[in-house]
């Protein structure tokens, strides 16, 4: 019979013996063996509630497969926590992606409700329109801030009238302040007040001259006037318009801490240009 220690695989001198499956073992090492026992003998494996003690092989294969599970599970739970970490991290990009995305949705949408929008094509005609306007009014000039007189009205003024000669008009007004400006004296066709009369406001005059060379002379060097009366091209009402947005995106400009720029006539048109410009086409 093998005297052979199924705990510790030495030989056995006086060994602890099982009557049934005939394994033996030292007195120390029968917790080794996984076989069941009591009081330092092993108990029966005829009885109810022992099980077969594993061979030495078999313990030592048991053990194993324990590490290897007890290592596996733990390679799992790693393996777990990167999985959901990185899963973390896809769900962050996946909901920033769908943020952008419904940017840019809005954004294609905004862009397709413009293009939707009918073009305004240009008219031949209103183009003509508005040159004719422009070349009509080449000639005129407009005067804010002079005072009504007696004769002022809406109707052109060329002559005195009839309240007697002593009696001021607009045209000698507007003589008065244009002679400021060219001493020489420019012609005066014809003024007229615009607007309907009020006691609480001064209506604007417009006034024709000869040419539009005299109509440039005096917008030019009308700053040797320095009185109360302000002198403008007359305008269409597509310059007016044309002429606030140049004012506006000044003062974009301006607001952006851009502050070099200003708004100059260039051959007649108003332009947004550097500060320096005027003084390079003087020099």
């Amino acid at each position: 019979m093998d005297k052979t220690c199924c705990g510790c695989g030495t030989r056995v001198a006086k060994p602890i013996t099982c009557m049934s499956c005939n394994i033996i073992s030292h007195p120390a090492c029968l917790q080794r063996t996984g076989h069941q026992f009591n009081n330092g003998q092993f108990v029966d494996c005829k009885t109810k509630n022992c099980q077969k003690s594993p061979s030495k092989d078999e313990f030592l294969l048991g053990k194993i497969q324990s590490l290897i599970r007890d290592e596996f599970d733990k390679f799992r739970g790693e393996i777990v926590k990167m999985y959901r970490e990185e899963m973390e991290v896809l769900r962050a990009s996946v909901s920033e992606i769908a943020k952008r995305v419904s940017i840019i949705e809005g954004k294609i949408e905004e862009f397709g409700q413009v293009s939707d929008t009918p073009v305004k094509t240009v008219d031949e005609e209103e183009i003509l329109l508005e040159i004719m306007e422009r070349e009509r009014r080449a000639s005129n000039i407009i005067l804010f801030n002079l005072e009504e007189t007696l004769s002022s009205s809406s109707t052109s003024s060329t002559s005195s009238t009839s309240q007697g000669s002593s009696s001021l008009t607009d045209k000698d007004l507007v003589k008065d302040v244009l002679a400021v400006i060219n001493p020489e004296g420019v012609i005066i066709k014809g003024c007229m007040r615009i607007g309907r009369k009020t006691p609480d406001r001064v209506r604007p005059v417009r006034v024709t001259l000869s040419s539009k060379q005299e109509v440039q002379e005096i917008l030019k060097h009308k700053f040797k006037y320095v009185g109360p009366v302000k002198i403008f091209q007359d305008r269409t009402e597509k310059q007016r318009a044309h002429l606030d947005r140049l004012r506006q995106e000044l003062k974009s400009l301006i607001n952006s801490g851009v502050t070099s720029k200003t708004i100059r006539y260039v051959n007649g048109t108003p332009r947004i240009v550097d500060m320096s410009f005027s003084i390079k086409k003087k020099n």
